[in-house]
Formats: structure tokens, sequence, C-alpha cells
């Protein structure tokens, strides 16, 4: 997965706006990411499922868990069934 050129210029300079810090992702920067992993999981386990089209689930971060986690543990349910 190359997304290199959708976060930074030829120089390796990090477009505005994709990091909050200059090296931790931002939203938008999470956002490149994410879309670039969608077809990967898409073909891997099926189609995310939505409770209804264009609005996401409820998505509940446990303790320990970064949001990201929680973001694909809530549209890929079924790899995280095994933990409670």
């Amino acid at each position: 997965m190359r997304i290199n050129g959708k976060l930074a210029d030829k120089d390796g300079r990090l477009f505005e706006g994709m990091t909050v810090d200059g090296l931790h992702l931002s939203v938008e920067g999470y956002q490149v990411w994410a879309d670039a992993l969608k077809p990967i999981f898409t073909e891997l386990l099926g189609p995310p499922r939505l409770t209804t089209p264009h609005v996401p689930p409820a998505i509940r971060v446990r303790k320990n868990e970064t949001p990201m986690t929680a973001f694909f543990a809530a549209l890929y349910p079924q790899c995280y069934a095994a933990f409670p």
C-alpha cells in the first residue's frame, strides 16, 4: 500500500493538514490512511456493516484502545468478536 504521495510531496515534506504536530496524523491524515485500507479490508472481510447508509454505527472506545481501533472494530465487528 503506497500512500506517501497523498500525505507528502515528492521531497517527503508532509502536506499541510496531514499531521497535528509534524509527526502524528491528523483527522485528514487518518482519512487518507483509512481510504487506502478500505479496499483491502473489503476484499478480505467483505463490505463494512453500517446500520444506516452514510451513518456510522455508534463507536465505543474501550479502555486502552485508540479511536482508530474502535472505528475499525465498529465497521468490522467480525474481527473483534473474540475480544470482549
